[in-house]
């Protein structure tokens, strides 16, 4: 009997190993510029046909990282004018900044943004110049 047990169990890890898919998602990474010069705070979300989408927060270096299932997207970027430091709630809003990236950006319908994401294995490099 317990030798019934034993060989049951091995075979149930056996076919529970030999299921186990890889992961589909790969990684990508890239920078994000606007002008010419390097994005330092922001949020890009990638949106896939059908599903919901996928943020990857951009870096003070201008560089972002997410895992994302092969496939199109339509890419928009965020990012919120930065507050002083020092900036504490009350305290008068800063004047808009006449650099700031522009409202389309961030917007599905106007950014104009797409990514296709390879089936390859390995990183994949997707940077986005905005002007």
């Amino acid at each position: 009997m317990l030798r019934h047990h034993l060989f049951l169990g091995l075979t149930v890890l056996l076919l529970a190993v030999g299921c186990a898919e890889a992961d589909p998602t790969r990684q990508v990474e890239g920078k994000v510029t606007y002008q010419g010069k390097l994005l330092e705070h922001g949020l890009l979300s990638f949106f896939p046909d059908g599903a919901r989408p996928v943020n990857a927060s951009i870096s003070t270096s201008g560089t972002y990282q997410v895992q994302l299932l092969p496939g199109d997207y339509q890419v928009i970027v965020n990012a919120p004018p930065k507050l002083p430091d020092d900036f504490k709630e009350g305290d008068p809003l800063p004047p808009p900044d006449p650099n700031a990236l522009p409202v389309k950006y961030s917007r599905q319908q106007s950014s104009g943004l797409t990514a296709t994401v390879q089936m390859q294995e390995g990183p994949q490099t997707l940077d986005f110049e905005l002007k």
